[in-house]
């Protein structure tokens, strides 16, 4: 039976404190997944308690992760000052990652989620944290505005994606109501990401899903994540690997 433990936590990262949330299942003997889930852009109210990650993190803890979420600089009580393209976020995101290891212990299993926003900020975070390898997976990745809400450093936060794609596995799901991104535009980045020497890329189309997943719509999502993790797990157990699943 599930026992869900849900605790504030302070998270030390670049000289600042970030406010975060601690959620697990207390009836684990042996808790070894960890996944850390990152929040829309603050600077249009975007935080740790956002609605859809809030729907993740509770699909995700019945499959037994311990999950972190938290409020970026500058938001949500949490230190330090938001920045126009992203990096202080992304050298923040790496330092949650290792605290998460730190906390939660040895685990087999880690795992990015990004929603919005937050899936650029994720995509910062490279594949080896402390000698271990993190999976990414990206919700409403907001490719038509990437621009904008990174300062125009679009060629760095795709070359950034390309990375992880030519070395991990990575997970799109997206919908074709999308406000900010068309629907070509999902297929273009996910043709050029699909080379033949690359690593593991699914992109996953969701009918009739807006940037905010409302209504059933928001239920397939995570049906399509779950299923992708457990195809990770799958892959890890034939190939002897310790990763996401």
């Amino acid at each position: 039976m599930t026992s869900v433990s849900t605790e504030r936590v302070d998270i030390p990262a670049s000289g600042i404190v970030l406010k975060g949330i601690l959620t697990r299942d207390t009836s684990l003997s042996n808790p070894n997944k960890l996944a850390v889930l990152l929040h829309p852009w603050s600077w249009l109210g975007g935080s740790m308690r956002d609605p859809v990650l809030a729907c993740v993190a509770e699909s995700l803890v019945e499959q037994g992760w311990t999950l972190i979420r938290y409020n970026t600089r500058g938001s949500g009580g949490s230190g330090g000052r938001g920045s126009f393209s992203g990096m202080s976020e992304g050298e923040d995101v790496v330092e949650v990652v290792k605290w998460g290891l730190h906390t939660v212990g040895d685990s087999v299993s880690r795992l990015l989620v990004g929603y919005s926003y937050g899936a650029l900020i994720a995509s910062l975070c490279p594949l080896i944290v402390n000698g271990v390898q993190v999976e990414h997976a990206f919700i409403s990745y907001p490719l038509g505005v990437r621009g904008l809400l990174t300062f125009f450093k679009t060629a760095y936060y795709k070359s950034k994606i390309l990375e992880l794609v030519m070395n991990g596995r990575v997970f799109f799901v997206y919908g074709d109501r999308d406000e900010f991104t068309s629907l070509s535009s999902y297929e273009t980045l996910l043709q050029e990401l699909e080379a033949p020497d690359s690593g593991q890329i699914m992109g996953c189309l969701v009918e009739g899903a807006n940037h905010f997943w409302a209504g059933d719509r928001m239920d397939e999502m995570l049906r399509e994540l779950v299923v992708w993790l457990s195809r990770q797990k799958n892959l890890v157990e034939e190939r002897g690997e310790t990763s996401a699943a």
